[in-house]
């Protein structure tokens, strides 16, 4: 039990230390950001949720209907 325990605790270690690093930033400490694309819609966004695969954005709008980007 105890060499199991111990197995466990080795494999995640290593995901453990990555998880409490902090994100890179810029020298100055601050994001980079700016707008790539803009949508325009007839409706007020209230979510929004963008695919793994970075090809498609689907928009709650306040007319209770999702809006599909690509």
């Amino acid at each position: 039990m105890k060499k199991t325990l111990v197995l466990c605790f080795l494999l995640l270690l290593p995901a453990w230390l990555y998880a409490g690093s902090p994100p890179p930033t810029t020298q100055s400490g601050s994001l980079d950001w700016s707008v790539l694309t803009t949508w325009k819609m007839a409706t007020k966004p209230l979510a929004f949720v963008q695919t793994l695969d970075n090809r498609r954005v689907y928009v709650l709008g306040a007319d209770s209907k999702v809006h599909i980007f690509s």
